[in-house]
């Protein structure tokens, strides 16, 4: 037993052990503070940023009521039960989707309220005089809605 301890010329001792444990857990430190900041300055900030944007973005879109389609052309703005509205928007005719008039959806029936594209990529809405004389007298509003959700927005009296 004796010849193993001389033997043994490593000269580590307990002194150089706790200095490698103790620079190990300094080491250890300096990672895991490292991490932490990392994680709360810029992975936390930017996953939560992210993630209110995708909850939010549904109600963004419901609350912007604004037209999101320009009208070109409406034949008319004040109209009796004789005549015709015809209104060109800057939707695409494949984008159209239905039609309101004053919040109500408007079912479309041929020879009376229809959308047809008569200039290629472009949507007319036709609105004859048949449907207007089931209309009553006062302002309304007609709202083309596109199958992204946004819309074009038109108005007319009816005398």
């Amino acid at each position: 037993m004796k010849n193993r301890i001389i033997k043994n010329k490593k000269g580590e001792g307990y002194v150089d052990s706790g200095v490698k444990i103790l620079i190990a857990v300094i080491i250890g430190a300096i990672l895991l503070s490292g991490l932490y900041v990392l994680f709360n300055n810029v992975i936390m900030p930017n996953t939560t940023e992210k993630i209110e944007t995708l909850f939010n973005a549904g109600v963004a879109n419901v609350a912007a009521e604004s037209p999101s389609y320009e009208i070109r052309y409406q034949t008319a703005d004040r109209v009796d039960d004789n005549d015709d509205i015809v209104i060109m928007s800057k939707m695409m005719y494949s984008d159209y989707d239905h039609l309101t008039i004053d919040g109500e959806l408007v079912p479309q029936t041929p020879r009376e309220i229809y959308v047809t594209d008569s200039d290629p990529g472009t949507a007319y809405l036709v609105i004859e005089s048949k449907y207007l004389e089931k209309v009553p007298t006062g302002n309304h509003t007609i709202r083309m809605y596109a199958k992204d959700g946004g819309y074009c927005e038109a108005y007319f009296e009816k005398v």
